[in-house]
């Protein structure tokens, strides 16, 4: 065995200090290293859970979207539907309406057309008896000895309001 030289114990002891310092130094750096590589594996796993959960959100937005679709589609449907059978009756009951009104005016029609008749009638009737009474009395109204008529005389009117006022009487009528 060979000696060494013996080395003052500061000397020693600063040897086993800086032993310790470096055992200590790599023993950080390792857990340093170790701790480092447990946080990228858990960072990747936050990751990994995010990404997941952002599907499952993605696909359930999705899900939501394709049913509120769905739904909105169906509530169309049936909107149309109650608009064209809403459309339908409405159509029905203007039809019937004009219906009526074409019989009604058809009726009306037909009666103010009795009703022109009967008043052409009843002129005719009331003309005729004006003509009968005015010769009647172009009949009275002749000299007896078979002249003419005389002139009638001016109109007169007292403005009383009789209806008779503004009947002509002939000149040989005594007023």
């Amino acid at each position: 065995m060979s000696e060494e030289p013996q080395r003052p114990p500061a000397a020693r002891a600063a040897d086993i200090a800086a032993e310790t310092v470096a055992r200590l130094v790599a023993q950080a750096e390792a857990t340093v290293e170790r701790m480092a590589e447990e946080a990228r594996a858990e960072l990747a796993e936050i990751r990994a859970q995010a990404e997941r959960e952002a599907e499952e959100a993605r696909a359930a937005g999705r899900r939501d979207a394709e049913a509120s679709l769905a739904d909105a589609r169906t509530k169309a449907i049936q909107l149309g539907e109650d608009a064209r059978k809403e459309a339908k009756a409405r159509v029905e009951e203007a039809a019937e309406a004009a219906d009526r009104v074409l019989s009604e005016a058809r009726a009306l029609s037909s009666g103010l057309r009795q009703l022109g008749s009967a008043l052409t009638n009843h002129a005719e009737r009331i003309l005729k008896d004006v003509q009968a009474g005015h010769r009647r009395m172009q009949a009275d109204l002749r000299l007896p000895d078979g002249g003419p008529a005389p002139a009638p005389r001016a109109r007169r009117s007292s403005g009383g309001g009789s209806p008779f006022e503004d009947i002509e009487l002939p000149e040989w009528v005594a007023e």
